[in-house]
């Protein structure tokens, strides 16, 4: 449990610094409808900008799974690192939960994808490399 904490508190602190330095567009998260019209046409273009709009847009209207997610996956492939390490964090947090191995060991994978490429652009993420590293290694070894 103490672990754990350690590290919940660790992967919060590193989110905040990529927040900080990749802030979210200032104002209201809510868009109207022909706000969300030109940021979807952008978003389409790869605006990353105009992704996180939506992204915060879609999480503030309670539609996150549905609509969020899509755009999510999307910031993650142009290597948004705020994304990358979130979706990084959600994943090993959601194998440490994981009864099945085979599950556990899927999403460790898909975790340690997106926290190596944040990694590449982000130091920080490093520990949260390590961490996934460590999981995986104890999940391997026979009980």
């Amino acid at each position: 449990m103490k672990r754990f904490l350690k590290l919940c508190v660790l992967l919060w602190i590193s989110l905040f610094v990529i927040a900080c330095r990749n802030p979210a567009p200032p104002g209201d998260a809510s868009l109207s409808a022909a706000q969300e019209k030109a940021a979807l046409s952008a978003a389409d273009n790869d605006d990353l900008c105009a992704i996180k709009q939506l992204i915060a847009h879609y999480e503030a209207s309670g539609d996150v799974n549905a609509s969020a997610e899509p755009w999510r996956a999307r910031a993650r492939q142009l290597g948004d690192l705020f994304e990358l390490h979130h979706h990084a964090t959600r994943r090993l947090l959601e194998a440490q939960e994981e009864a099945d191995a085979a599950k556990r060991a899927r999403l460790l994978e898909e975790a340690m994808v997106s926290a190596r490429r944040a990694a590449m652009d982000e130091p920080s993420a490093q520990s949260l490399v390590d961490q996934i590293a460590r999981l995986q290694r104890e999940a391997a070894e026979p009980e």
